[in-house]
């Protein structure tokens, strides 16, 4: 049992969280529920005598933990910072305290996280009750490509055991390892914790590289679904953005020979890793084609265009039925009432997640908010007609319904008329109409 003879704080946590901490903490020992209305007596506590354990659960109020440690930082003296996680994804919304523990170091202040669901027991000991590793997952295929091991990566045996097979030392290329777990139907990686920020880094720059002797279009396609893992796995941040706009920006070059189109949809049709990240390049593709066909297009939209479709299903890209972003309306009200909701309001709830990111602009969140609107009682979350949506948000609504239906005729060369009559169908307004001439003019005939 944990010897800890100083005052114990559980910021958050409820009272049957807080006696299932007392039971790991050694009897004597002051466990004090703090919460968001407390936390100035906390503050208090931390300048009247020395406090050396802070216990907080993850889905505590984050800016008000940042803004305690701001302002309180000076008055930390060997203190240990405990995190409870409710799920691994948690991690990434503390990384914005990350500078704030490293600026306190020298006052003794570490930061240490855990899941919340483990036992506590087995993180804290006598010797050093703030170490521990948690096993972060993320996409295999994030790491296939890489030239070399950038860190030591795990496979789960159970929900406690991890088995190391590849180590950073050796320094060797991981495709072929991976690929034997990957075949045999193994499609997560875990690595530690404390390699998360480096390996953000190294995953970021490396899934923009293009060989220029190899099908360009090809790799685009591979690139746009990993820019959905990391986005998924690690968040949005500024250098992934960047690589979205340098990257697909100029889609159309990539097409430009007659009948391109049509073999990228050949080539999308047989890529079976995803279905969202095929959906979502194909988007972007139709983005970039009507945009360059309108008077008011410019170079600032078509990235904004761009970015929106790579990210728009960020939110259900794991999802059980994650296939209902091809269904109608009438086909998603008949799920039960939890995933017809998740569905209905998947692009309001990610638009305001994304809000979080100032590099994120304001026209990429409403055309995340609003990308199944605009159709009437057809549409969804709001049901408006045309007439409520901006000239842009019609723009990208028309190339996303166009993926939409092209994907579910198979992306079928005889059923290409099929698929564009049923867009004009979904989206009569007349607001939609200017787009629908670019995809009979310019679309078409490229299929």
């Amino acid at each position: 049992m944990v010897q800890i003879k100083t005052l114990v704080h559980a910021i958050g946590l409820s009272e049957a969280e807080n006696q299932t901490i007392s039971k790991f903490l050694a009897p004597g020992n002051d466990i004090k529920l703090v919460t968001a209305n407390q936390i100035e007596q906390l503050a208090s506590d931390i300048r009247d005598r020395q406090l050396n354990f802070i216990i907080i659960n993850s889905s505590f109020n984050k800016p008000s933990v940042e803004n305690f440690i701001k302002i309180n930082s000076g008055f930390f003296l060997n203190t240990k910072v405990l995190i409870l996680l409710e799920q691994h994804d948690d991690l990434l919304d503390f990384e914005n305290l990350s500078p704030l523990f490293k600026s306190t170091s020298k006052m003794g202040l570490n930061l240490s996280l855990i899941n919340k669901a483990s036992t506590i027991s087995e993180f804290i000991n006598e010797n050093n009750y703030t170490k521990s590793t948690i096993y972060l997952p993320l996409d295999i295929k994030l790491f296939l490509n890489l030239p070399t091991t950038p860190c030591d990566l795990f496979i789960k045996l159970t929900d406690k055991k991890f088995i190391k097979i590849l180590s950073r030392e050796n320094q060797q290329a991981p495709y072929e390892t991976l690929k034997k777990y990957l075949d045999k139907g193994i499609n997560e990686i875990f690595l530690e914790n404390n390699d998360l920020a480096y390996i953000q880094g190294i995953l970021t720059k490396e899934i923009f590289k293009i060989e220029p002797t190899k099908n360009v279009a090809l790799q685009k396609l591979q690139i746009a679904e990993s820019v959905i893992s990391v986005a998924k796995d690690f968040g949005v941040s500024d250098i992934l953005l960047e690589g979205i706009n340098d990257t697909f920006n100029e889609l159309t070059n990539d097409l430009k020979s007659d009948k391109k189109l049509l073999g990228l949809l050949a080539m999308i049709n047989n890529n079976t890793n995803s279905i969202i990240s095929n959906h979502s390049y194909l988007t972007a593709v139709f983005c970039s084609m009507i945009i360059g066909k309108v008077s008011w297009g410019n170079s600032t939209l078509k990235k904004s265009l761009c970015t929106a479709a790579l990210l728009h299903d960020l939110d259900i890209i794991d999802s059980k039925d994650m296939l209902c972003e091809f269904k109608t309306l009438e086909e998603i009200n008949k799920l039960d009432s939890k995933n017809k909701n998740l569905f209905i309001n998947h692009g309001v709830k990610l638009a305001a997640e994304l809000s979080k990111n100032n590099a994120i602009s304001g026209d990429v969140l409403t055309i995340i908010s609003k990308h199944h609107d605009g159709a009437g009682a057809l549409g969804y979350p709001q049901g408006v007609n045309s007439a409520a949506l901006t000239p842009l948000n019609c723009l990208f609504n028309t190339a996303h319904q166009l993926s939409i239906e092209l994907s579910r005729v198979a992306f079928n060369q005889d059923k290409i008329d099929i698929a564009l009559n049923k867009v004009k169908e979904h989206y009569s307004g007349i607001n939609f109409r200017p787009f629908f001439e670019i995809l009979d003019k310019e679309i078409k005939p490229a299929l």
